[in-house]
């Protein structure tokens, strides 16, 4: 049975035909149902003598539909929170195949976190989306850059507190309109090409390690490992890397009526749900596998070697590396002759110019001092490589004890506060908190009030830009205990925003001290959880610096504390240089001025911290 809103709507007193009001409203509360009582009425003219008439109260009822719970199979790992709206036997089928691969990584390809990490790494969820929820972790950002020119079959969100990767389950082919293929170009203009969603997921994990490192490899090195790593061989008693499988066979296949590209829908052995889906491919498109670079590469330029190693993480290139991306084929097999070319030269070259280039820039200066060889003979080589490869893979012995077996586990259907939790956290990564709401209301509706639920449902409101209804909600988790970090600074910066509107100090522009504590007695209770958030610290000094009253340098200690766990946060950085200039601390401010000078990432962030200057002057001496 549905939810209802009832409306009670009481008339009270006389109207004159032809004056009645109709009034309008708003939902504003995450209630299931509202009563809201509506009084209508109006007055006689002073020459009336009609009496006044009590009406009958009149109750109207409508429906207000809620969204139904959304079906999430969920279940843990070591290390793993899995959920997926994808069909039971091709998510088992899936988390079967990584759990191997983890084990096989660990002995082919060992990616350990820094020594030197402050805090733990945040937890990894999968997500294993069917036909309707993966378009919804896809960055704003990505989602443009893929509409035309590439498509997403996999994405990693990597938060201070929790890290996601999203798996697109729904079609072993998207739509591709970028013309940078070596096929057919009778064609007119688009091109499916095959994605294994195993290997997307290979690939997606192999970068969350990579992030727990400390200083990310450069760009071209981290996606040669990926292109080499998601091809790994897994089977439980051997496991192989760096064996090619690609041959020239003649031209990619071409869509007719009879062979159109197969789609899952409801086949339990794919990762589709039972709804129909539209086919994207038309007769005359192209299928373009996912080959190896020997393949990939044939016939094609290859990118000179200054703009190779210039291509960075933002970059187009690196951001859809989907659809036999020449720049992407190229890091696979720049990073396969280092490592598996016979005779075997260049690992330690590789290993050298890796770690330099981490201090240095890339020139061609350093590229020769580490490989022995100019750009355009290494690039010589190379096309030779793709040409004629001879190269010796390497293979693991994998039996005994350290056979590769899949842990026993379990899918169950997830709960849906969690799963909408879940969801919505990922999606506030994402960027797109409005698309968690309606599953975080629909859940709240149906009586969810866990305090964690609470909070995740507040901070996407609060994301969102639904000030009031994540006041609410935060409130009410905070009231609670809830253990999610982020809900009190979020809740702070709401608390300090209503003082900042009402400033109760003398001069009408600062706030008292009495509202500045309500703010820091929030931060300071979620200052006690972790993981440690830098919202907590920002939030702190942007308190102090909108107070009547300057922070003593104890006070401003707890700001410090923040500074030493996120040196490179450059809103609390410049939070921070604002507080110390209050404080008239002219060699602390300078400091911190500096420093955001050297870590601003461009010019508009540069120009915050050159305004804050003038400033130093005024301080007087002493």
């Amino acid at each position: 049975m549905k939810p209802t809103l009832r409306i009670f709507a009481l008339a009270c007193g006389v109207f004159p035909a032809g004056l009645f009001a109709p009034h309008g409203t708003a939902e504003t509360s995450p209630q299931p149902t509202t009563t809201a009582a509506v009084t209508t009425a109006t007055t006689t003219t002073a020459q009336s003598t009609d009496p006044v008439t009590q009406l009958d109260t009149l109750v109207v009822t409508a429906q207000a539909d809620l969204p139904p719970p959304e079906n999430w199979l969920t279940t843990t790992l070591p290390g793993l929170t899995i959920y997926s709206s994808a069909s039971e036997r091709a998510s088992k089928k899936l988390i079967q195949d990584f759990d191997m691969f983890r084990a096989a990584l660990e002995r082919a390809w060992p990616i350990k976190p820094a020594t030197a990490r402050r805090t733990p790494p945040p937890p990894l969820t999968l997500i294993f989306c069917g036909r309707r929820h993966f378009d919804d972790f896809i960055p704003e950002r990505a989602r443009e850059d893929s509409s035309g020119n590439s498509g997403r079959a996999s994405i990693t969100l990597i938060g201070p507190e929790r890290a996601f990767i999203a798996i697109d389950m729904s079609a072993s082919t998207i739509t591709l309109n970028n013309m940078d293929f070596d096929i057919d170009t009778s064609f007119g203009g688009s091109a499916l090409f095959e994605v294994d969603y195993h290997e997307q997921l290979r690939r997606e994990y192999v970068h969350y390690l990579l992030s727990r490192t400390g200083a990310p490899p450069p760009a071209w090195y981290e996606e040669g490992a990926l292109q080499i790593i998601q091809k790994m061989d897994v089977f439980p008693k051997y496991f192989r890397i760096g064996e090619l499988k690609s041959v020239q066979s003649g031209g990619w296949q071409k869509i007719t009526p009879d062979r159109m590209p197969k789609f899952t829908s409801g086949d339990p052995d794919e990762g589709g749900d039972t709804e129909s889906q539209d086919d994207t491919g038309l007769p005359g498109m192209e299928i373009i596998p996912d080959t190896d670079f020997n393949v990939a590469l044939q016939r094609r330029a290859l990118l000179n070697f200054k703009d190779f190693f210039g291509v960075t993480r933002d970059s187009p290139q690196a951001l859809n590396p989907i659809g036999n991306n020449i720049w992407a084929k190229q890091c696979y097999a720049f990073m396969h002759i280092c490592l598996y070319a016979l005779p075997n030269r260049y690992k330690k070259s590789l290993e050298t110019f890796v770690e330099r280039s981490a201090k240095e820039p890339v020139t061609e200066e350093l590229f020769a001092a580490c490989f022995g060889k100019t750009y355009n003979k290494f690039m010589t080589e190379l096309r030779g490589y793709i040409d004629f490869t001879a190269y010796e893979y390497t293979e693991f012995s994998a039996t005994g004890k350290d056979r590769l077996e899949p842990l026993p586990f379990e899918l169950t259907p997830a709960k849906e506060g969690a799963a909408a939790a879940m969801k919505a956290d990922a999606l506030i990564l994402a960027g797109n908190p409005a698309a968690a709401l309606p599953a975080l209301r629909g859940a709240h509706a149906r009586g969810e009030r866990s305090p964690d639920f609470l909070a995740a449902y507040g901070l996407a409101a609060h994301a969102a830009g639904q000030p009031e209804l994540a006041r609410r909600l935060l409130s009410q988790a905070i009231a609670a205990k809830t253990t999610r970090a982020p809900a009190y600074p979020a809740y702070a910066a709401l608390l300090l925003d209503d003082a900042k509107a009402r400033p109760a100090a003398r001069d009408r522009v600062h706030i008292t001290a009495a509202q500045t504590a309500t703010v820091l007695d929030i931060l300071f209770a979620g200052r006690e959880l972790r993981p440690a958030q830098p919202q907590t610290y920002r939030v702190l000094a942007d308190a102090w610096h909108a107070c009547e009253v300057a922070p003593t340098p104890k006070n401003f200690a707890i700001i410090a504390e923040g500074l030493v766990q996120f040196p490179n946060d450059i809103e609390l950085v410049w939070q921070a240089a604002r507080v110390t200039l209050k404080m008239s601390d002219p060699r602390a401010a300078a400091a911190l001025i500096d420093h955001g000078l050297k870590i601003s990432p461009d010019a508009p962030t540069r120009a915050r911290f050159e305004a804050l200057k003038p400033d130093l002057a005024k301080i007087p001496a002493g």
